[in-house]
């Protein structure tokens, strides 16, 4: 599929220079409000990261041929999750506040619509050529999806670095979050998690960009990230099927622009 795409003959005119400026758009518009600035290279690395992730995302996708909605989203978001903690293993000692993750995550998001953008705006194209429902699609994907897929994986991006920064149950502070995997499974901390505690401390008592989540395991904190980035894709796009697609940008758009905020005072 992707081999086809880019052999197309509107690849480099159209799609790919569509879909970039929607991702560009919204990571200069998001990553710098940060007060730390690190070269534009490194988020790069991140974007490219999200590319793939669609990529295998969409073999796996079309493999097993999943026909439900909350299926395929939480198929993506692993995916997402899984290709963002890579990228931020990686640049994990560049994190000095929790800003540090929410802005790769953010890139990673964005690398993930890029890629799925494309498949969207070369289907469209098939089926009508540039037609008004081709420019809808893309107008449709720049406001809403791309900013979707930015945001959710910005707020595991959160989590990840909350949990990197802190001292938690079973590791010290400027350890991996991946220490504690193996710990033995602790099934009270993990219905803990549903009531989403390390949330709430991440959102209301970070203090210089630092959280305070001694008392919770960096499983059960990654847990938590990436449940509630499930639950806030799922509420996108079940408010785009079944009710406005205005009301879903404004929701995506309302959760960005309260992490951009937050990133200010880290």
């Amino acid at each position: 599929m992707f081999l086809e795409l880019i052999q197309h003959e509107y690849f480099w005119l159209s799609f790919f220079p569509v879909s970039f400026l929607g991702i560009g758009f919204w990571f200069l518009f998001f990553e710098r409000s940060r007060k730390k600035k690190d070269p534009l290279t490194i988020f790069m690395i991140a974007i490219f990261g999200g590319v793939f992730a669609a990529f295998f995302c969409s073999l796996f996708l079309e493999k097993i041929s999943i026909t439900n909605q909350a299926a395929g989203i939480f198929f993506e978001e692993i995916f997402k999750v899984f290709f963002a903690i890579g990228v931020m293993e990686l640049f994990k000692q560049k994190f000095e506040t929790v800003a540090g993750g929410v802005v790769f995550g953010f890139a990673v998001g964005l690398g993930f619509a890029f890629a799925e953008n494309l498949f969207y705006l070369e289907s469209s194209y098939t089926e009508g050529g540039f037609s008004p429902e081709f420019w809808l699609a893309f107008q449709g994907r720049f406001w809403g999806s791309t900013l979707l897929h930015g945001t959710t994986t910005a707020v595991f991006g959160l989590f990840y670095s909350g949990a990197y920064l802190s001292e938690t149950l079973f590791k010290h502070k400027m350890e991996s979050a991946l220490k504690v995997l193996l710990v033995p499974f602790d099934i009270k901390r993990f219905f803990t998690t549903l009531t989403f505690p390390a949330t709430r401390t991440l959102l209301f008592h970070t203090k210089n960009g630092l959280p305070q989540l001694e008392k919770y395991a960096s499983r059960a904190i990654l847990f938590e990230g990436g449940f509630l980035a499930f639950l806030l894709h799922l509420i996108f796009n079940s408010i785009v099927q079944y009710s406005s697609p205005i009301l879903a940008f404004f929701i995506a758009f309302f959760f960005m622009w309260g992490l951009r905020k937050k990133m200010k005072k880290f």
